[in-house]
């Protein structure tokens, strides 16, 4: 018996490696198994007590876990489809030694992006490269470089204002929307995505944004508790949106109006002194302007119980089956912005568009304790020495190579729940030969989705190659400021 003893918080625990190295490559595991081998302590006092294991310890387990092995697979037991079954990967090391271990939140191990993140964050400090003002998290995604203005404006016209229409436009001229399905005769054709197809997928891409956004705040979290930098948060703003008008199409006459009211506006603005005229070129601008308001702390407080019971609202909504996507939390929040506003200190109720939190970034280190931090860190030193152009390139090709992983994930997942509609002969009516042939038709239906789900994933790699690494590719220019 081969024991190692793992660190972790604010206890250790005994791993035997022997009982490791049996796991790998197992199939149907249960978590219950997996606790015995990376947690005995909470598999005898939680599992066996028949106790519940909370959140903090799972995930610690998992974090246990992912220092032997490289992957996991999970899915549901066909069986009992309330319980989780598990493949075990490959071990990291042949003789099953774990690898050091780093703490995630999450549970899960913290990859390449996490290093290039950091290394990225203390080069640019390094380098006075971080403005002194305050950003929100996706602002400071694009300063970093990690995704571009373009990206940025497409997340936030789907996300906020829900222009789908310029999308739409927008992947179709850049992306290869057709796609080979199988139609009625079993015979295989081509067809174009629809609409909702494309946006499904587009929804999905926008994952990727919200992965980088969190990953980066994570980061940045975990080197204000090394005391590395001081990231402060906390600056929470509202928006009411300027109103537009929408203008109508205007006959000939009224086209003359309008050029001549112009003509005769400029004509008078001509004649006034030029304070007179900033003036009223200010109020105008103002006008046409979104007003920004900090909240104060009674607003803020509201807006979390406001958030809560969006989040109630959506748990009802999935009860009843109605359509929730990955923006419905934005569009309620908004519309209860709108219609219900936030009380401040004063008692008055304000009405706003939407809400925005924004922090600053500021350099906490000495060279010598930078210098120690990365000598501990191997990882983040390797990626820190070299550079900054190298780090944001490399980190273009991990997301793109995470996304990708993660839409064969969510394929493979389609997959093995459409595997588990298996034809009930019990509920089918008729003679043997009728039932035969309504098998046959479950199976072809089958087939058909299958196909599709494959070509939906062709095409979200498809998507996600143009949007991460052709038009939207991100180009550093940072190494160019530093020298300067």
């Amino acid at each position: 018996m081969t024991i190692v003893i793992i660190k972790i918080k604010r206890r250790e625990v005994l791993v035997d490696i022997e009982k490791v190295k049996e796991l790998e490559g197992q199939k149907d595991v249960t978590f219950n198994e997996i606790c015995r081998v990376f947690d005995n302590h909470t598999y005898e006092t939680k599992v066996v007590l028949n106790k519940k294991v909370n959140t903090n310890i799972r995930a610690s387990i998992w974090t246990t876990y992912y220092q032997f092995f490289e992957s996991v697979e999970e899915y549901k037991n066909p069986k009992n489809k309330k319980q989780l079954l598990y493949k075990i990967g490959k071990l990291h090391n042949p003789d099953g030694q774990p690898l050091v271990r780093i703490e995630n939140k999450n549970g899960q191990p913290l990859s390449d992006f996490t290093a290039h993140l950091e290394a990225l964050v203390l080069l640019s400090l390094e380098y006075n490269l971080l403005p002194a003002e305050e950003k929100t998290i996706n602002k400071w995604v694009e300063h970093f470089g990690l995704v571009n203005e373009n990206q940025i404006k497409n997340y936030n016209t789907l996300k906020y204002n829900g222009n789908e229409y310029t999308i739409l436009k927008a992947v179709r001229k850049n992306v290869d929307t057709m796609i080979e399905v199988i139609d009625f005769d079993g015979e295989l054709i081509k067809r174009q995505l629809s609409d909702d197809e494309i946006l499904a997928k587009v929804s999905e891409m926008f994952y990727s944004i919200d992965t980088v956004a969190a990953r980066l705040s994570g980061v940045l979290d975990r080197l204000d508790k090394h005391k590395l930098i001081e990231h402060h948060k906390g600056y929470t703003y509202a928006v009411i949106k300027a109103k537009t008008e929408k203008k109508k199409k205007l006959t000939k006459e009224e086209q003359e109006l309008e050029q001549y009211y112009k003509e005769e506006k400029e004509k008078w603005l001509a004649d006034l002194s030029s304070d007179e005229r900033y003036e009223i070129e200010q109020q105008e601008l103002k006008k046409n302007k979104n007003q920004i308001f900090k909240l104060d702390s009674t607003e803020k407080s509201n807006l979390t119980a406001l958030k809560l019971d969006v989040k109630k609202e959506i748990e009802l909504m999935k009860e009843h089956e109605q359509k929730v996507n990955r923006f419905t939390s934005v569009q309620l929040t908004s519309n209860k912005l709108k219609v219900e506003g936030l009380v401040n200190e004063k008692g008055e109720t304000n009405y706003y568009d939407y809400t925005f939190e924004t922090s600053t970034i500021n350099r906490f280190f000495t060279n010598k304790e930078l210098n120690r931090y990365l000598d501990k860190h191997k990882d983040v030193k390797q990626v820190y020495e070299q550079g900054v152009e190298e780090v944001v390139n490399k980190y273009n090709d991990l997301r793109l190579e995470h996304l990708v992983k993660w839409f064969e994930k969510k394929c493979l997942n389609n997959l093995s729940n459409i595997e588990e509609l298996k034809f009930n002969e019990s509920t089918a009516f008729g003679s043997q030969e009728a039932i035969e042939l309504l098998k046959l038709n479950h199976e072809f239906n089958k087939m058909k989705i299958i196909k599709l789900q494959e070509e939906y994933l062709e095409f979200g790699k498809r998507l996600a190659e143009v949007m991460l690494l052709d038009k939207y590719r991100v180009s550093v220019n940072i190494n160019k400021i530093a020298t300067n």
